[in-house]
């Protein structure tokens, strides 16, 4: 499925649906999050307070440089999370990634590849 899930529009329904998200992250304890597409790195933002400005309307996606968060907190569980592009829209939108680290300045498809790399270190 792409774009927003089909219950978006009712506040109690993502509410409940927020609710369980972050009852499995507690459960599973993930050391990593992979958000792919839009809609997902933006629900991904309302759990955290790190996220609610840097990765709100799909910032995430968009800014350079912030698609890969580190020691993000949500209720004592910390974990690394990246944003990629949905699969189904990777080709018409990975072109705008950037990303920067030690390791230079990567764009597009690199830009992900190395936001995935770096998150696998942990």
């Amino acid at each position: 499925m792409t774009g927003q899930f089909p219950g978006a529009r009712d506040k109690d329904f993502v509410k409940r649906n927020m609710d369980f998200l972050t009852f499995q992250i507690d459960v599973i304890k993930p050391k990593l999050i992979i958000t792919q597409g839009k809609p997902a790195s933006i629900n991904h933002s309302y759990l955290s307070e790190q996220f609610k400005i840097e990765w709100a309307c799909g910032k995430a996606l968009s800014t350079p440089s912030i698609g890969l968060k580190k020691k993000v907190l949500i209720d004592n569980q910390e974990y690394t999370c990246v944003a990629l592009e949905h699969t189904s829209m990777r080709n018409q939108n990975v072109k705008r990634r950037v990303y920067k680290n030690e390791s230079g300045i990567f764009t597009g498809r690199d830009a992900e590849i190395e936001m995935l790399k770096e998150s696998a270190k942990i």
